[in-house]
């Protein structure tokens, strides 16, 4: 029994400070890591959802331009297999 005596008696209140203290940073660190990891994530999600609505719109209106016009000369932009005559496609 003395020698527990003796290590609680050699505890200081800078020693117990310091031990809290470190507690404290280990808590912090443990959750503010976490957090910033979580926060890092969505952020990640949330550019590249708005990369591919931008990549998405670009590519639908170069198509929807593209339909309408074609590089071989006489072609009306009709649908293969279909043949159009006065204005109107069969």
């Amino acid at each position: 029994m003395p020698s527990v005596l003796s290590s609680i008696a050699s505890l200081s209140p800078t020693s117990c400070l310091k031990s809290n203290g470190d507690l404290g940073t280990r808590v912090g660190l443990g959750v503010g890591i976490p957090l910033w990891l979580l926060a890092l994530e969505i952020l990640s999600f949330l550019a590249w959802r708005e990369l591919s609505k931008r990549k998405s719109a670009a590519y639908s209106s170069a198509v929807s331009q593209n339909r309408g016009s074609s590089s071989a000369p006489g072609h009306s932009g009709t649908p293969a297999g279909h043949v159009e005559i006065l204005g109107t496609s069969r």
